[in-house]
């Protein structure tokens, strides 16, 4: 493990900082006066492995697009030390699904936070890439720009535009999920998007979502659950795709 670090005054504090901290497959520390994570490997048994798939597999996806959209000048997260169990990036800030959660957040103050990720989603697919999974609890925000994290489900190969479409609407819905009481919120993202990115992609969204109509119904017991904000999440969405 000693190789992989720096070797400088940075390396030897993260690593004396994960010595004394107990293994955890993603955790926090501390050194030389920053943040950082640190991702390992997860260790997982027969049943799970058959249920999530190979850990192995996920951690190297994630650290290969970590470096592919690095490349392409895409915000994610600089790398700080890495092998082949075990990735350290530096902090970015909070994730967008947290600062909603703030006692004193406010739609207003969000609403830069919530543009700089539709825009950011915009520049990855007009590099021809798809995210996967964009999610606002995936997403940090520093003040001023937002980042990508756990990249579990990104491809380095080229998206198509289906792919573009599911990821915007993807992002819409998660801000629904986390944000449901600030519904400008998803509105500022999706047109950041639309002013940023392909105007196709935004009326494959528009028609995709024309077509999922009828799930607001099939849905609607279930979006009177405690439990169902995902649900809840489904006609804001359709909303948010019909202006």
């Amino acid at each position: 493990m000693p190789d992989i670090f720096p070797p400088n005054t940075l390396g030897e504090a993260l690593l004396a900082e994960l010595r004394n901290a107990p293994r955890r497959r993603v955790q926090r520390i501390e050194a030389a006066g920053r943040a950082y994570w640190v991702k390992q490997v997860e260790d997982l048994s027969l049943r799970w492995r058959l249920q999530k798939g190979n850990p192995r597999r996920a951690f190297e996806k994630e650290r290969r697009g970590l470096h592919v959209l690095r490349d392409a000048g895409l915000p994610v997260p600089p790398i700080v030390a890495e092998g082949p169990s075990l990735l350290v990036t530096q902090d970015s800030g909070p994730t967008l699904d947290r600062l909603v959660r703030e006692p004193d957040a406010s739609e207003a103050g969000l609403l830069p936070a919530m543009a700089a990720a539709g825009t950011a989603l915009a520049q990855m697919h007009m590099r021809g890439f798809a995210h996967g999974r964009p999610s606002i609890k995936d997403i940090c925000w520093d003040g001023e720009q937002v980042t990508f994290i756990d990249l579990e489900r990104f491809s380095p190969r080229r998206g198509v535009r289906r792919r573009h479409v599911v990821d915007l609407i993807a992002l819409v819905f998660s801000i629904h999920v986390y944000a449901p009481q600030m519904p400008g919120l998803a509105l500022a993202a999706a047109d950041a998007y639309r002013a940023s990115g392909d105007l196709g992609v935004w009326r494959g969204a528009q028609r995709l979502c024309a077509l999922l109509r009828p799930l607001d119904l099939l849905t609607r017991s279930l979006q009177q659950r405690p439990s169902g904000r995902e649900f809840r999440a489904i006609p804001l969405t359709l909303q948010s795709f019909s202006r």
